[in-house]
């Protein structure tokens, strides 16, 4: 058998640790990819931002019989907050947030307004278009509100 013996103390190794360890110096393409990265994921949530506005105002119409159901002001909630999540993530940057708000708010205001032809997707005697448009920028506002918070938290 053999004894398993301490190590020796070193009088060196406290001030070793207390030195701050480097961080490895990232490869050079990693930047650019990065970047690349970043820009086409902001792409994508703008694009999916489009996508899921365009139905949930085509889902404002939507009846179970005589009542209509509001399917679309759950969606605006629900599917917003997840965008919010996804341009976070995948941009880095809160800001970004602001930019998928402007356009699912544009293509709110488009559905509400009359085309050419009379016809109005959102608002024409239907509850359930306005309460998307505020349960979506409502829940835009809050997020926002919420990550500028964030920002400025104090570290302790």
């Amino acid at each position: 058998m053999t004894a398993v013996s301490e190590p020796a103390f070193d009088a060196a190794a406290p001030e070793a640790a207390l030195k701050p360890v480097e961080p490895p110096v990232p490869a050079p393409w990693r930047r650019p990819v990065d970047l690349t990265m970043r820009i086409v994921g902001f792409v994508v949530a703008l694009a999916l931002t489009v996508l899921t506005a365009a139905f949930e105002a085509y889902l404002t119409p939507l009846y179970w019989g005589e009542d209509r159901l509001p399917v679309s002001v759950v969606a605006a909630v629900v599917v917003n907050l997840g965008l919010i999540w996804f341009t976070v993530e995948v941009t880095g940057r809160r800001l970004s947030v602001a930019a998928i708000a402007i356009v699912w708010v544009a293509i709110m205001v488009l559905a509400s307004t009359r085309t050419g032809e009379g016809d109005l997707v959102l608002t024409d005697n239907n509850w359930v278009g306005i309460a998307t448009m505020l349960a979506g920028s409502l829940t835009y506002a809050v997020a926002g509100y919420r990550l500028v918070l964030t920002a400025f938290r104090p570290k302790l």
